[in-house]
C-alpha cells in the first residue's frame, strides 16, 4: 500500500523544475519507505540523467566484498609503506549498516558505518568506482549513511582518512564535517586526518531526510 502510494507521487514530483524534484523525490522516497531509498536521480554534465540505486545490506554483500577489494588496492598504492598498519583497522566483516549503490544492474560504489560509541558512528570502506567519481554518487552514498545512522539515535558520525586522499577530504569538508583530533588507534598516526559531523536529533524521517538533502 505505501509503496503504490509513492509510486503514484512520484510522476507529479517529475513535473517540478529539476533541483525542486531532486530534493522532493529524496523527501518523499524516505518517508514512504520508510528509509529505504531505492532511487537517487543525478544529472550528469552532459544533462543525461541516471538513476542509482541505493541498496541498505551488511559485510556479506558480494557487490561490497568486490568494491572493497578495488578501494584496498588503491589504498595500497596511496599508503605505501603504512598500509600494513591500516588493515588490520578496515576488515569488513560483522560490519552490519552498508550501502551499496547500483547503477544498470552494476555496484559503482560503496560505504559502511560501525558503532565507534553509544553516541557514534564511524565511517568506513567508502568507494566509487575511478569512471564514476565526481558526479555526486559518493555524497549520495554518504547523506545515505547518515540518515541510518540518525534512524539508529546515533548524535554524529565520524572517520579516519589520508592525507593522501586530498578527494576524501574535499568531500567530507563539502558535506559538513569538521577536522578533529585524531580518534582512537589513529592518534599518533601523521598521515591520518580524523573528521566528525553531528547529525539531527532524531526526528520524523521526513524532516531527518531534508536536514540531510538540502
Amino acid at each position: 500500500m505505501v509503496g503504490k502510494l509513492y509510486l503514484s507521487i512520484r510522476p507529479r514530483l517529475l513535473r517540478l523544475p529539476f533541483s525542486i524534484f531532486l530534493i522532493a523525490q529524496n523527501i518523499v522516497s524516505v518517508a514512504f519507505l520508510g528509509g529505504m531509498t531505492v532511487e537517487k536521480t543525478l544529472l550528469l554534465k552532459d544533462n543525461k540523467i541516471k538513476m542509482i540505486h541505493c541498496i541498505r545490506t551488511n559485510s556479506t554483500n558480494e557487490n561490497f566484498i568486490e568494491l572493497v577489494k578495488e578501494l584496498d588496492k588503491d589504498l595500497s598504492i596511496r599508503d605505501g609503506a603504512d598500509h600494513s598498519f591500516y588493515a588490520p583497522f578496515n576488515k569488513i566483516d560483522k560490519i552490519k549498516y552498508v550501502i551499496v549503490a547500483i547503477e544498470n544492474e552494476q555496484a559503482i560504489g560503496c560505504g559502511a558505518i560501525k558503532e565507534y560509541s553509544p553516541e557514534a558512528m564511524e565511517v568506513k570502506r567508502m568507494y566509487v568506482l575511478p569512471y564514476r567519481r565526481g558526479q555526486g554518487i559518493a555524497s549520495i552514498i554518504l547523506k545515505e549513511l547518515e540518515l541510518w545512522a540518525v534512524e539508529l539515535s546515533y548524535k554524529k558520525c565520524l572517520l579516519e582518512t589520508g592525507k593522501k586522499q586530498p578527494e576524501a577530504i574535499a568531500l567530507y569538508k563539502k558535506n559538513g564535517y569538521q577536522i578533529i583530533p585524531n580518534f582512537g588507534q589513529y592518534q599518533q598516526v601523521e598521515n591520518s586526518i580524523c573528521l566528525q559531523k553531528t547529525l539531527p536529533v532524531k526526528p520524523l524521517k521526513f524532516a531527518a531526510a531534508w536536514f540531510l538533502y538540502c
